[in-house]
């Protein structure tokens, strides 16, 4: 998809034409590919079946906005109470400019979230909008940002969206920092787990060792002498 967009940011071409377009490229792309026969064919098929409905999406979407960004970086440094600078870094799937010259956050997803998740718990596409929303992402000018929303590529093609404003934003930002001064005052540990004894994965199960605590301990608070 990432590519097709790509190849027409400048024009969408009619109907039949992108149809066939799409498939030359994806199609293309997989037969390069170094799947397995048998995964091959049924993505092949997957995709055939899929084109008509993900082109006649993207010809509606583009009524409304145009790409003007794919898969470009962005950036905002801030600073905590303590003066120290951190940056918080993102990569966007795609940016659009509406008709209203405002931004739209988009991400694509081959699976499909509940709308509640996509609501109340994906901080993605928040923080992607909060930089975008400084003029944090190459080529992107800074200017209000509108909605955010996710393409959806699975079983079903769909689209979800919601609304952001300033204040939402201002949000965001004021939970982001609260967050990182807390890992960074030592509030929060790096707690971990005896390995598959929780469905959650956390990012330092691979520094537990087996039989040294249960999951239902507290985890225990040390501090670390600082690497002079």
């Amino acid at each position: 998809m990432q590519l097709f967009i790509t190849k027409t940011i400048n024009k969408m071409p009619e109907r039949a034409t992108a149809i066939n377009y799409f498939l030359d490229l994806v199609l293309n792309k997989v037969s390069k590919s170094k799947m397995n026969e048998r995964a091959e064919i049924r993505l092949t098929e997957e995709l055939k079946n899929k084109a008509i409905d993900i082109i006649e999406d993207e010809i509606k979407r583009r009524k409304t906005s145009s790409p003007i960004s794919i898969e470009k970086m962005g950036q905002k440094k801030f600073f905590l109470t303590s003066g120290l600078e951190i940056k918080l870094v993102a990569q966007a799937d795609r940016i659009d400019l509406s008709n209203e010259n405002k931004v739209i956050i988009l991400d694509y997803k081959s699976s499909v979230p509940r709308k509640t998740d996509f609501n109340l718990n994906m901080p993605q596409l928040d923080l992607e909008a909060l930089i975008a929303n400084y003029g944090g992402f190459q080529g992107v000018p800074e200017r209000t940002i509108s909605e955010v929303g996710l393409i959806i590529l699975g079983p079903k093609v769909d689209e979800f969206r919601r609304d952001v404003n300033n204040l939402h934003l201002e949000s965001v930002k004021k939970n982001f920092i609260k967050i990182i001064e807390k890992i960074y005052s030592g509030e929060w540990g790096y707690s971990s787990k005896i390995s598959g004894t929780s469905p959650y994965d956390g990012d330092y199960d691979h520094l537990a060792r087996y039989g040294e605590w249960s999951i239902s301990d507290e985890p225990m608070k040390q501090n670390l002498k600082e690497r002079e």
